[in-house]
């Protein structure tokens, strides 16, 4: 009887070891997704345009339950409109079973009032000269940060006239410097002539195409770059180049309208640029700050640097051209602009850079006359 009474308790105590050992701990539950957005991220301080915030919870709309807050108050309407130019930085709140959450934060640039250029085309007119420095660099080069510090220099001297923009190459193997900036013409080191149809052969970085007619190979010295800069700057612009944009939460929609100073065939190049990228840059530390990062190139048929042919226009003709470019979730809108240049085939028929110009992604630029 006690050998029965043994097994018995035997049994009952492996059968709850089995069954503590198959308790498991509930997991708690997960934290509410509030997320905030807008429909814009930039606006005008004139006291009309509006922005209109959203607000969801796991994917369902409490817009008109939350609240819209800076740090100094909260709205309980999701339009905002200012007077006053500035940087707001915004987030919202809402009572969930008696406690109060907290979204993510965004912010809302409100710019100067700008005064209204011409939007008709004089032909008559002289257009200020803009000339392009097109870069080829990477995280991973040891000396584009000493050719960027030396670009710098000579942009404090002529930033008025020059408009740049650096593409962002795939990293040759290097570890320790991941592609920590996008590129939509990123290539791997190697690969050579991208798409410039081996016009302008990558020979090191970093690698400079100044309007597509003079090339500066390596970290050169400044005397190089304004060499290359006098020799572009006195070329009269043959077009002049309007452009508007409006920037949303997932793309930017422009409008670029050339109109021709002189009869000729013409084409435009666009693209997405962002500024203070902070990542990681070799010889530069980890808290690099990336300007005019080439981000989406608008010429979506051919990806091509020689951009979108308009055809051949006469003196006084205008053409419009429709772009959208795609907005990531990584991309920071009070830091995005446009860039647009025109191009026209020099004597040997080969495409060279007219003009460019750049304007916020979510504004408007004339023709440029000059002064």
């Amino acid at each position: 009887m006690k050998k029965a009474f043994k097994l018995f308790l035997a049994s009952v105590l492996l059968t709850g070891a089995f069954y503590a050992c198959d308790t498991k701990t509930p997991e708690p539950p997960a934290e509410p997704e509030f997320v905030l957005t807008a429909d814009k991220y930039a606006m005008i301080a004139d006291g009309v345009d509006e922005v209109t915030f959203t607000a969801t919870l796991d994917g369902e709309d409490v817009t008109a339950s939350s609240q819209y807050c800076t740090d100094v108050f909260c709205y309980t309407s999701p339009v905002f409109t200012t007077a006053e130019p500035g940087a707001y930085k915004f987030h919202a709140t809402y009572e969930l079973n008696g406690e109060t959450i907290q979204s993510n934060e965004i912010t809302i640039t409100a710019k100067e009032v700008e005064p209204v250029e011409p939007t008709e085309f004089d032909p008559s007119k002289a257009i200020k000269k803009n000339v392009a420095f097109f870069t080829w660099t990477g995280t991973w080069c040891p000396y584009c940060g000493v050719y960027k510090g030396t670009m710098k220099g000579v942009v404090e001297d002529y930033g008025d006239n020059i408009v740049e923009l650096y593409l962002y190459t795939t990293p040759p193997n290097t570890p320790g410097y991941p592609e920590a900036i996008g590129c939509p013409l990123a290539v791997r080191r190697t690969e050579g002539q991208l798409s410039t149809d081996g016009r302008f052969p990558l020979q090191g970085y970093p690698h400079t195409v100044v309007d597509f007619q003079r090339v500066l190979s390596g970290a050169v010295p400044e005397g190089q770059i304004i060499s290359a800069y006098n020799a572009c700057v006195g070329n009269s612009p043959k077009t002049g180049v309007m452009v508007n944009s409006v920037l949303s939460d997932t793309e930017v929609n422009v409008t670029v309208t050339v109109g021709a100073k002189e009869e000729g065939e013409y084409a435009i190049g666009i693209f997405l640029v962002e500024d203070h990228i902070i990542a990681v840059q070799s010889n530069g530390g980890s808290q690099y700050d990336h300007t005019n990062v080439a981000r989406e190139i608008g010429v979506d048929s051919t990806r091509s640097l020689f951009g979108e042919s308009v055809g051949a226009m006469t003196v006084g003709q205008t053409i419009e051209k429709q772009f959208t470019m795609n907005v990531a979730d990584n991309y920071k809108p009070e830091n995005l602009s446009i860039l647009v240049y025109t191009l026209y085939n020099n004597e040997s028929g080969k495409p060279v850079i007219d003009n460019a110009v750049k304007v916020t992604a979510n504004g408007l630029t004339g023709y440029n006359y000059a002064e």
